[in-house]
């Protein structure tokens, strides 16, 4: 099975929308559903045209308790842009001060750093504890992760039936590891009954979403995306 990462392609996104509103060019759209390594740099030289001017103030606010800045300068530390250092202890400070505001996102890449022992020690019930939180939000990416951690018994008891709630909750919003891996829950009958034309189903979805496992599997059993 497949979980959502917190990749530094995700994260460069989520500060090219958390500096949104100041950016003066907005980001073309194919840069977003193409995040490669043009588009990572052209991204970074447009966050330089304002990142500096807005260094002083992120700080100023994070320090005050705004939840976004928070986020924002944890990116920063996470990633080592724009003055900052690359900190993975000082960026889980941040996304926990945001996280515990309630900030979604904050929430994912915290329970992430602590699934891969990031900046904190590994520790997998306080991954699924953070995944949890922002996928009670609806974060699909946190949704995916908590099915991952339930078929596989990490930091929370193992359940298929949960795992399957939570990667149907996310393919709902289009994310392509958990209909890859709700497909294989239907494949194998774990946690819902068991339906090869149903698996099929969702390793077909899965697939045209780029989905390299689905794709693989479609292969093996003869079957076109």
């Amino acid at each position: 099975m497949r979980r959502t990462s917190a990749s530094l392609s995700a994260l460069v996104l989520a500060l090219l929308l958390f500096l949104s509103p100041v950016l003066s060019t907005p980001a073309p759209a194919d840069w977003l559903d193409e995040f490669g390594p043009w588009a990572l740099q052209k991204g970074w030289e447009l966050l330089s045209n304002s990142l500096g001017q807005l260094m002083e103030s992120v700080d100023s606010k994070a320090e005050k308790g705004d939840r976004e800045a928070q986020f924002g300068l944890g990116l920063m530390y996470y990633l080592g842009k724009e003055g900052k250092t690359k900190n993975y202890t000082q960026a889980a400070n941040w996304f926990r001060k945001a996280a515990e505001q309630g900030h979604g996102r904050a929430q994912f890449v915290l329970g992430a750093m602590y699934d891969e022992g990031q900046g904190v020690r590994q520790d997998y019930a306080e991954a699924a504890h953070w995944f949890r939180s922002a996928a009670e939000q609806g974060n699909a990416a946190a949704q995916c992760n908590l099915g991952f951690m339930y078929a596989n018994g990490q930091g929370v008891r193992h359940d298929y039936a949960e795992a399957a709630h939570w990667f149907r909750s996310a393919t709902e919003q289009g994310n392509a590891a958990a209909q890859c891996n709700l497909g294989l829950m239907y494949e194998n009958g774990q946690g819902v009954g068991q339906d090869y034309a149903e698996a099929v189903k969702w390793f077909r979805i899965a697939a045209q979403h780029g989905q390299e496992d689905a794709r693989k599997v479609l292969k093996e059993i003869g079957v076109s995306y």
